[in-house]
């Protein structure tokens, strides 16, 4: 018998031009331009889905400090500007900055997912490039403030 999931998967696949089969986890994975490993998965309840991608391993030292201060602030911003995707993470088990989103399972169609999986991939791209280059967040991401110089001497 076909899931509900299993048949979001079948259109998604369809969609995307290729064959998408749940695992034995229950997920989906997905390797992208050998960058990017993303995984779909119900909830236990499928009442969400859940998609995650991991983005790069980021080892311990002052540079995942950075990395993981610029992903809060960024999260803040997302959460200020009332914008919704991804969400930027860190996950122990993999030792890998990440990033998710999660959707109700009734409102989604393949057409949403192939949206929400869209744009999670664009940003986790984006991240790959930067850590990838030795920068911290993506460029322009992350408007920097400006400070004010002593005495209003300007540069």
């Amino acid at each position: 018998m076909i899931t509900p999931f299993e048949d979001l998967l079948r259109e998604l696949g369809t969609s995307l031009g290729t064959s998408l089969h749940v695992d034995s986890h229950g997920a989906c994975c997905l390797q992208l331009k050998d960058k990017l490993r993303v995984q779909i998965e119900p909830d236990k309840k499928e009442e969400r889905i859940l998609i995650a991608a991991f983005i790069s391993e980021l080892n311990p030292g002052r540079f995942r400090e950075d990395v993981l201060k610029e992903a809060l602030r960024v999260n803040a911003l997302n959460i200020a500007n009332g914008q919704t995707g991804a969400i930027l993470g860190f996950s122990s088990r993999h030792n890998q900055l990440a990033c998710h989103t999660i959707l109700p399972f009734q409102e989604v169609t393949a057409e949403k997912l192939v949206g929400a999986l869209t744009h999670l991939v664009e940003q986790a791209l984006s991240w790959f490039d930067a850590l990838q280059s030795g920068q911290a967040v993506p460029p322009g991401l992350v408007p920097r403030p400006v400070l004010p110089t002593p005495f209003g001497i300007r540069p």
